[in-house]
């Protein structure tokens, strides 16, 4: 069992966002033995400009955000930022399931932020990307791969030793019957 709440960058802040979590969290002290279950997911962080600040001091913002509308109920939330944008970019070049004409579009649209800096004969030219190897650099960034480990590996993992336990219980129960 596990909670993940996905917050919207370009909104985190909002009212509504303040409200649940203090609905669902604020005096609840009860559920302080669950906080290793409960994620946030900071999407489209890469809407960021630069006035917006660095993803670190982004990510101190979202979790003073919802320790102060917890109050203090979650008092180290784990926050994850994401673009699910360049994981879907990036998992549609390594799957090979995108047009021509859109994948060229991504490979010229990435070909400064993704391009390598290669120095030849003196001259420095940009070694762009493509297919393949911009789907691994787009998959990454994204870090979708961290949630996943983070999230879903870890949840699954308690949730088999839990169902293992449970299972031991109920048959050294059975056994004690017999």
């Amino acid at each position: 069992n596990a909670v993940i709440f996905v917050f919207d960058f370009t909104s985190y802040k909002s009212e509504t966002n303040v409200t649940l979590l203090n609905d669902i969290f604020a005096g609840r002290e009860d559920l302080k033995k669950d906080l290793d279950k409960v994620f946030f997911v900071l999407n489209k962080i890469d809407m960021r400009t630069e006035k917006d600040g660095d993803v670190p001091n982004i990510l101190a913002n979202v979790k003073e955000l919802i320790k102060t509308a917890t109050k203090n109920v979650i008092d180290s939330p784990n926050v994850i930022p994401v673009s699910a944008l360049k994981a879907l970019q990036g998992r549609m070049l390594l799957q090979n399931n995108i047009s021509e004409k859109d994948k060229e579009g991504l490979e010229r649209k990435y070909a400064g932020p993704y391009g390598q800096k290669v120095e030849i004969n003196g001259r420095t030219l940009i070694d762009i990307l493509t297919g393949d190897k911009l789907g691994n650099a787009l998959f990454e960034d994204s870090m979708l791969p961290a949630l996943e480990k983070e999230v879903l590996i870890n949840t699954f993992a308690n949730a088999t030793e839990s169902l293992y336990k449970e299972s031991l219980n109920t048959l050294n129960r059975r056994l004690d019957k017999l």
